[in-house]
Order: C-alpha cells, then structure tokens, then sequence
C-alpha cells in the first residue's frame, strides 16, 4: 500500500501533524475575553488546550474580518 503523508512524516521527524479543528464558541468566548484584557497570545493559547498563539491570533483576525464584512454589509 501507498504509505500516507502522515506515516512519512512520522518516519522523518517522530511528529504526527496536527489535526485542524473547528473553533468552540466556548474556545471563542475564552479568547475574546482575554484578547480584551491585552493578555499575550501565549499567555490565550496556555488556557486553550490544543491551541497554539499563531491558532489564536488568526482566530481573532477571521472574527475581525467577518464582523468588519457584516457591518459594511448592514450599511
């Protein structure tokens, strides 16, 4: 059989590559909350389990993007 990405990369760096996963609105609340008290990426992604600050600070920009696209469309 054709060996997947996954067991190649596995063989190659002993790492297994994370699965996406949909954002929580309970995930969504717990980072807006915090984002709001200036705290760090770092600091957001340590109280959401299995989220990195990269996972963090591009969530926050997709809500951003959508909010700022729902206002205009209101106008």
């Amino acid at each position: 059989p054709e060996p997947t990405l996954s067991s190649v990369l596995r063989q190659m760096t002993g790492n297994i590559p994370r699965q996406r996963r949909r954002w929580t609105s309970d995930e969504d609340s717990v980072l807006l909350r915090m984002y709001n008290e200036g705290k760090s990426w770092v600091q957001i992604a340590v109280n959401l389990t299995g989220r990195t600050n990269v996972d963090c600070k591009d969530r926050i920009r997709t809500i951003n993007r959508n909010r700022n696209r729902n206002r205009n469309r209101n106008r």
